[in-house]
């Protein structure tokens, strides 16, 4: 009998791997903005220069998303940039960034 392994087909051909910057401007990209998402989650504290400058993004869903990930892996740096978007004109980025600095149990590390 021959079983059929069950292959991902990644969204994000051509970006490399370590390339967080690229991989937060995916965010952006309604069909690469998950699998942008879970490589950022599983990359980790690696990728948090690249999640810290999303909060700055000009697109409202990266900077969703980058407080969603920094709601994880948060870190000192972070906090003003997530202080400056509670200010935002769109209410989902003022909600994001409110539970990210707001919620401990999300939180990985120092932060905690």
């Amino acid at each position: 009998m021959f079983l059929m392994r069950s292959c991902r087909i990644s969204t994000l051909g051509g970006i490399a791997p370590t390339d967080y910057g690229c991989i937060v401007e995916s965010l952006a990209i309604p069909h690469r903005a998950k699998e942008s998402f879970r490589r950022l989650m599983d990359t980790g504290t690696a990728a948090l220069p690249a999640m810290r400058d999303g909060l700055l993004h000009t697109d409202d869903d990266v900077r969703i998303a980058c407080c969603r990930l920094l709601d994880h892996f948060m870190d000192i740096e972070a906090l003003p940039r997530l202080i400056d978007n509670l200010k935002h004109s769109n209410p989902h980025v003022r909600g994001a960034a409110m539970h990210a600095l707001a919620c401990d149990r999300c939180k990985k590390g120092a932060c905690r």
